[in-house]
């Protein structure tokens, strides 16, 4: 039986933050959609399951904190990456209060993005 995809949401303000991602992920493996802003974020989980979503914390129109809020009340099942650059531990921790499932620091290795990916349980087709 062949493995399904994940599908991966990275919602970030930033362009190259966003297109290193897609760019290292295979494919065959992962459907990956990208959203500039948290509000936009929250509303492609609003209209499509994803198993894991890179979220960045400091984005015009909702900030990721808010967004996590949102997105767990949605879906509280999906796996939420917080990325950010500035090292301020109150917003990390307030993120993960919300329900955040990991920290990385921008600028931060895809290899760090691959290990994420490699917890989740294998999703049949």
């Amino acid at each position: 039986m062949r493995q399904k995809a994940f599908n991966v949401l990275v919602v970030d303000d930033e362009q190259p933050v966003c297109d290193v991602i897609v760019d290292a992920l295979p494919k065959a493996k992962y459907h990956v959609d990208v959203a500039r802003n948290g509000q936009e974020g929250l509303e492609m989980v609003q209209r499509k399951k994803y198993d894991v979503v890179f979220m960045d914390l400091y984005m015009p129109v909702l900030d990721g904190c808010e967004a996590i809020k949102k997105i767990k009340s949605a879906s509280p099942e999906v796996i939420i990456v917080i990325m950010t650059g500035v090292r301020n531990r109150e917003m990390v921790e307030k993120a993960l209060n919300f329900g955040a499932n990991s920290v990385m620091v921008k600028p931060f290795r895809i290899s760090e993005v691959q290990n994420i990916l490699k917890m989740l349980p294998p999703r049949q087709g």
